[in-house]
């Protein structure tokens, strides 16, 4: 069911009282403090741990065998070129004369002169774009006049890409060139110049790409021969150091929890610290993954049970909790004098102002009410509502101490049209999803009380 919201009307007051301001002790005898230990030993216990010893092969930590050397970068960036430079791109035109690949001679030659003419008539300074669209036979661009876009090497089947460069700004039109299309007629109508990085320019970034590979080739070859060592006699560490140089680290103690940082922070780690394997039998363990091209091999050097820790490592602790037990219930002591005199006629203002202690107000205040701290909210809103009587007043326990509280009203809240038509609807969902089950519960009864037998042939 939707919540019903709740209103504190009038004014709710309230007297903190928090253990902090009640008197303490200064000293606590030392057969409290053994009392105190002994009856509260699992408070101060040590969890199960371990101390591992591990050797981890991180790529960002490894050197490439070879230094990186002039000629494998220049090979590398004329063989990459198209990365750091753009190539000059033309602007190009061009009216096509189709020629069937089975044409004879004859036919090829009519298509020439075809495309020759309006070479002409081009040249003469006819619009070219208007002579594409009323001649060309390519259907993809006579209608754009002829139009190709930016045509960079590479695009064109070879005699067209030969004739497009040879053209210049000056002298934009080539005469007929044959392709296994036909004839072409082109026009250069502008040229984009190359652009992009030197090979200086791309140096740095062609050696760190370049170191990378081989250090991550590096790392592989070293992962992979990690685990072959290990396989080979996983009940120590020490060959697989001496092999890979690698050096043999220790961390811990750490529980199931682990770590606070570092590698018994990883999650994988402690888990794989914790495993069967490693904990129970000795064992190094399979690679872990902790990142990319980062990987560690556990073994356990030192298990540590669960024991409880002993008092001269908790005194400081023992002592503080029992200074807050006192604390506290010094707290509720004095919190119950001044319910005592607030129930014998004092108002709550003036036991406050007389004892110089914190008065908390509030008319209407909400299960959310940001000014009221929420373990007294909560304290609160479990009071029973005032009868004719008068308000409740009573003693709550909080966190820090303890509150002398009156509520005078409780005022009910009030569900708007649209939330009781949202309650509705939770109860009708609650109330199919409980039938759905009690049905699935009853049938699966049924058929664990009764033998069911099935005759195929008559279904």
């Amino acid at each position: 069911n939707a919540p019903e919201a709740t209103d504190v009307g009038e004014p709710e007051s309230a007297e903190h009282e928090t253990a902090e301001s009640a008197a303490a002790p200064a000293e606590v005898a030392e057969d409290r403090v053994q009392a105190w230990y002994e009856a509260h030993a699992n408070e101060y216990r040590h969890p199960e741990r371990v101390v591992v010893e591990y050797v981890e092969i991180d790529a960002e930590q490894l050197e490439p065998d070879e230094p990186v050397d002039e000629e494998t970068l220049r090979q590398r960036f004329e063989d990459q070129k198209a990365r750091f430079i753009t190539p000059e791109s033309r602007l190009a035109s061009h009216i096509l004369i189709e020629v069937s690949p089975t044409a004879d001679e004859a036919e090829i030659e009519t298509a020439k002169e075809r495309a020759q003419v309006l070479y002409d008539r081009a040249v003469a300074g006819e619009d070219f774009a208007d002579l594409a669209r009323e001649n060309s036979e390519d259907q993809g661009s006579a209608a754009v006049g002829g139009d190709l876009d930016w045509v960079e090497p590479g695009v064109m089947v070879e005699a067209f890409e030969n004739a497009l460069y040879q053209l210049t700004l000056d002298s934009p039109i080539s005469e007929p060139v044959q392709t296994g299309f036909g004839w072409h007629v082109i026009q250069l109508r502008d040229i984009r110049e190359s652009s992009g990085m030197s090979f200086d320019e791309a140096r740095g970034t062609l050696e760190s790409e370049l170191n990378a590979e081989r250090t991550e080739r590096k790392y592989l070859e070293k992962a992979d021969r990690l685990v072959d060592i290990i396989y080979e006699d996983p009940t120590t560490l020490e060959a697989a150091a001496n092999e890979l140089e690698l050096e043999i680290r220790v961390v811990g103690p750490f529980d199931r929890s682990g770590g606070e940082a570092g590698v018994a922070s990883h999650p994988e780690f402690v888990e794989t610290a914790f495993s069967d394997l490693v904990l129970l039998q000795g064992s190094a363990s399979d690679p872990v993954d902790l990142g990319p091209n980062h990987v560690a091999v556990v073994r356990v050097r030192e298990h540590l049970p669960e024991t409880v820790r002993p008092l001269e490592e908790v005194r400081e602790e023992v002592v503080a909790a029992i200074r807050r037990e006192d604390a506290m219930k010094a707290a509720e002591s004095r919190a119950l004098a001044l319910l005592e005199r607030l129930q014998g006629g004092e108002s709550i203002k003036e036991i406050a102002e007389g004892d110089g202690l914190e008065l908390l107000e509030s008319e209407g205040a909400r299960r959310t009410a940001a000014e009221i701290a929420p373990d007294l909210r909560a304290a609160l809103f479990d009071l029973p509502p005032p009868a004719e009587g008068g308000p409740v007043r009573e003693v709550v326990e909080l966190a820090e101490g303890h509150a002398v509280v009156e509520l005078r009203e409780v005022r009910a809240g009030a569900l708007s049209e649209e939330e009781l038509a949202r309650r509705e609807a939770y109860q009708r969902r609650l109330a199919n999803v409980t039938a759905s089950m009690e049905s699935q519960a009853f049938l699966s009864l049924l058929r664990q009380q009764s033998e069911v037998q099935v005759f195929e042939e008559r279904l």
